[in-house]
C-alpha cells in the first residue's frame, strides 16, 4: 500500500513537473529535431575521429589504439581527453551501433540536447523568473556557435550539461549531489576544469541574499570541504594522468611557451629589419594578443 501511494505521488509530481515545464520541453525537443540533418556533412575532426576509434577498440577488444588493457591514461591521441570522456562511447559501440560519422556524432549529440532545459532551471534557480529563464534559454540554444558544437563528437557535450547540473544542485543548496556532478565535470572535460573553483565560489559568496540565506560559518565550512575535495581530485588525477601537463602546454596559448618561441623565431627569421626593431613587434606578448583577438573575432562569424 505504501508503495502504491509513493508511486502515486512520484508520478504526480512528474506530471507537474512536466505541466509546468512544457515550453522549455517543446525548446529541448526543437533543439533535438534541427540538430539531427546532416551529421555527416563533414568528415570527423581529428579529435572526433581519435575519441570514437579510441571508445570503438575499447568496446570490442577492451584495449585502446595502442593495446593497452582499460587505460586509465589516454596519450598519443587528440584530444587526450579525460578518463569518462574516452569510456562514454563504449556503451554505446558495445552494442553494435552503426560505424558512421552520424552514429558517432549522434551519441554526443543527445547529452547535449538537455541543454534548453538545464539552462532554464539555472536561470530560474537564481531568479525565480519563468520569462526570463525561458527567453535565455531560447537565446542560448539556439545561437550558432551552441548549435555548430553540440553536434559534434566532443567531450564538451557531455561536461557542459553535466557542469550546469552542478550549479543548479549548488544554487539550491544540495551540496552533496553538486559535489558529486563537480567531479563527474572534472573528469570529463579539461578546459571546464579552471572554471570549476571560480563558479563554486563565486555562487557561494556572491549570489543574493534571498537565495543564499546561510550563515557565514556555513559558507565557509561549504567553501573549505570543495576546495579539499578539489585539491583531492587534482592529486589524484595527476597520477594517472599526464593530459594536463601535456596538452596545456601544447594547445592552451598561456601555457604554450615552447610553441610560441617557434612561432616567434620563425617570424624574426622572415622580417629583414633591424632584430631590436623586429624584437618589438614579434614576441611572445603580440603574438600571445594576435591569437586572442583573432579567435575573438572568428567566433563572431
Amino acid at each position: 500500500m505504501l508503495i502504491l501511494q509513493a508511486k502515486e505521488i512520484y508520478m504526480h509530481n512528474i506530471k507537474q513537473y512536466i505541466s509546468s515545464r512544457k515550453y522549455v520541453l517543446i525548446i529541448v525537443f526543437l533543439f533535438f529535431l534541427i540538430r539531427l540533418p546532416f551529421l555527416d556533412s563533414t568528415f570527423l575532426l581529428y579529435d572526433e575521429r581519435d575519441t570514437i576509434l579510441t571508445q570503438y577498440s575499447l568496446a570490442k577488444t577492451g584495449k585502446d589504439l595502442y593495446g593497452n588493457q582499460t587505460p586509465l591514461r589516454f596519450s598519443r591521441i587528440s584530444p587526450q581527453a579525460p578518463i569518462l570522456a574516452m569510456y562514454y562511447g563504449v556503451p554505446f559501440w558495445f552494442f553494435g551501433l552503426p560505424k558512421t560519422v552520424s552514429m558517432s556524432r549522434f551519441i554526443y549529440l543527445l547529452p547535449a540536447t538537455i541543454l534548453p532545459l538545464l539552462i532554464f532551471e539555472l536561470i530560474f534557480a537564481i531568479t525565480k523568473q519563468k520569462k526570463l529563464s525561458l527567453l535565455t534559454s531560447v537565446v542560448f540554444s539556439f545561437t550558432p556557435w551552441i548549435y555548430h558544437i553540440s553536434r559534434l563528437a566532443l567531450e564538451i557535450n557531455i561536461a557542459f550539461p553535466l557542469f550546469l547540473l552542478a550549479l543548479i544542485l549548488q544554487v539550491g543548496k544540495k551540496n552533496i549531489f553538486s559535489y558529486f556532478f563537480y567531479i563527474l565535470t572534472y573528469f570529463t572535460y579539461q578546459g571546464i576544469r579552471p572554471l570549476i573553483p571560480i563558479i563554486f565560489l563565486y555562487i557561494e559568496l556572491f549570489l543574493p541574499l534571498p537565495i543564499n540565506k546561510r550563515g557565514s560559518k556555513n559558507i565557509i565550512s561549504h567553501i573549505i570541504i570543495f576546495l579539499l575535495l578539489f585539491i583531492s581530485i587534482f592529486l589524484i588525477g595527476s597520477r594517472f594522468e599526464n593530459n594536463l601537463q601535456t596538452r596545456g602546454s601544447s594547445e592552451i596559448i598561456f601555457f604554450a611557451g615552447d610553441r610560441l618561441k617557434k612561432e616567434v623565431d620563425f617570424s624574426r627569421s622572415l622580417t629583414p629589419v633591424n632584430p631590436l626593431i623586429s624584437s618589438i613587434f614579434y614576441n611572445k606578448i603580440i603574438l600571445t594578443i594576435n591569437y586572442l583577438v583573432g579567435n575573438f573575432f572568428e567566433g563572431l562569424k
